[in-house]
């Protein structure tokens, strides 16, 4: 058993950048097949199509709303996530989606590649700067 030959996994599962968290009831499975339907079609356009996932609970309202996003967040497996309450999106919204990742990415990493770090002291939450730039 010792010289035994095993193969080597040399792909990976394809990651996942964001993923879309749908929750809903079984009276709303129309709708939500019908989003679904929409955002897969969206998807299929995009070359970065793939990096997109959706992720749905739907019951027969057993959980709570704050149950159903709480089991959807336990269970993602991705960079980012978004919860759609809405059962109707626009024509372009994971381009959109996929653009305002983007440009959050690359303000990250200009932030760290011009040095600026989040201080640990001032842990600001949901507030906007002041800073004006002239």
């Amino acid at each position: 058993m010792e010289n035994e030959i095993r193969p080597e996994v040399t792909t990976s599962a394809p990651k996942i950048l964001v993923e879309i968290l749908v929750h809903g009831v079984e009276d709303e499975k129309k709708e939500i097949k019908k989003l679904f339907d929409n955002i897969e079609g969206q998807m299929s356009k995009l070359k970065k199509g793939k990096m997109v996932r959706i992720l749905w609970y739907i019951d027969k309202g057993e959980l709570s709303k704050e149950e159903k996003e709480k089991w959807l967040i336990e269970n993602s497996n991705c960079k980012y996530h978004i919860f759609l309450n809405e059962r109707t999106v626009k024509p372009d919204y994971i381009k959109d989606l996929l653009t305002i990742i983007k440009k959050l990415e690359d303000s990250i990493k200009n932030f760290k590649s011009f040095g600026l770090a989040f201080s640990k002291k001032n842990e600001i939450k949901n507030e906007q700067s002041n800073l004006k730039i002239a």
